[in-house]
């Protein structure tokens, strides 16, 4: 009797996909697909989903060869998890800082002559600014602090690049 109550939870749980029991990793960047029925199926984005619309179906395909296709009267929505964007994006370092208010951005320890550049969201350069040595030569010192801000610009949306860096700055 044991044995064939064991086999018969074992073969309950197995008709459970293991999404649910497994807990997703936040940091994982993934495609998620919402059903009407109430289900959620992850795709991890570093399998390169493809999404493609014939029809009436949604399609799902991976680098790897794997696909699904759900109607689209089944699909609530999709959406995209894991993904970091805007200033809460920016790199975490100690030669970027943003103002408290988010209208500037100032960078430090730039390499000397690089260029901090300011465009709008349509990608026109409105500003540029030079990376200068803080001190005199052989004094030791790093690159003067470059300061960019947004604070006389009109409303809307900026990006900020230095060096390996971009960030997005919203003027309200």
């Amino acid at each position: 009797m044991k044995k064939e109550l064991l086999l018969l939870i074992t073969f309950v749980l197995s008709l459970f996909p293991s999404s649910l029991w497994a807990q997703e990793d936040p940091s994982q960047q993934r495609l998620v697909v919402w059903l009407k029925s109430g289900e959620k199926v992850t795709y991890q984005l570093d399998k390169m989903p493809r999404t493609t619309f014939v029809g009436t179906q949604l399609n799902i395909t991976t680098n790897s060869g794997a696909s699904a296709t759900y109607p689209l009267s089944d699909v609530l929505r999709y959406t995209y998890e894991g993904i970091i964007d805007g200033v809460e994006g920016a790199p975490v370092c100690q030669n970027v800082r943003i103002s408290p208010n988010g209208d500037a951005v100032t960078f430090e320890n730039l390499p000397d002559g690089s260029e901090v550049q300011l465009y709008n969201a349509a990608g026109i350069l409105l500003h540029s600014a030079k990376v200068t040595p803080a001190g005199s030569v052989g004094s030791g010192a790093s690159s003067a602090p470059v300061t960019i801000s947004i604070a006389d610009r009109p409303t809307g949306v900026y990006i900020v690049k230095a060096a390996r860096q971009t960030i997005k700055l919203l003027k309200k």
